[in-house]
């Protein structure tokens, strides 16, 4: 069960809970959870015991018994709930800031898509200006130009005829 915290009276909505629950908090004899049963709804209070009928008693400290469990149980409700609002206001807070964090890298993403795109573009151009070079050249020079597997194109030397003698 749920540690009762000092501050519980500001947590629970109604008055009843929270007289009941001071009265719990300090201590359970059955003068006490008499108490708290006086502080019960209407509906919920035990019915005065037949004193002449030992039944009659009997019922009557059980049914105080479930009374003093209902309102544990309403005073751990209570908590969690509070509990449970705290956290799903501090997911919202988080939530919020992975999303906005999430919608950065996802714009930083598409530059840098944008970006390998246009130098893949650029890379390109300037192979085929470098091919359309190379090819020229290789026309005008004494023998054929080897292209290699890579993109590279190899053109054997030419060697200038004044430095033949």
């Amino acid at each position: 069960m749920i540690d009762m915290c000092d501050d519980y009276p500001e947590i629970v909505g109604t008055d009843t809970l929270k007289r009941c629950w001071v009265l719990l908090r300090s201590s359970t004899t059955s003068e006490d959870l008499g108490n708290v049963c006086r502080l019960l709804d209407a509906d919920l209070r035990p019915l005065t015991p037949d004193d002449t009928c030992k039944l009659s008693r009997e019922i009557f400290e059980e049914h105080k018994q479930i009374a003093e469990e209902y309102l544990k149980v309403q005073t751990e409700i209570a908590l969690l709930s509070q509990h449970k609002n705290e956290m799903l206001k501090n997911l919202s807070v988080d939530s919020l800031r992975q999303q906005q964090e999430l919608r950065k890298l996802e714009d930083e993403k598409e530059s840098l898509l944008k970006l390998c795109r246009n130098l893949t573009r650029q890379l390109q151009i300037m192979k085929d200006q470098r091919g359309a070079l190379t090819s020229a050249a290789a026309a005008s020079t004494i023998g054929p130009a080897v292209s290699g597997n890579n993109g590279w194109v190899v053109v054997p030397h030419r060697q200038d005829p004044s430095r033949l003698s």
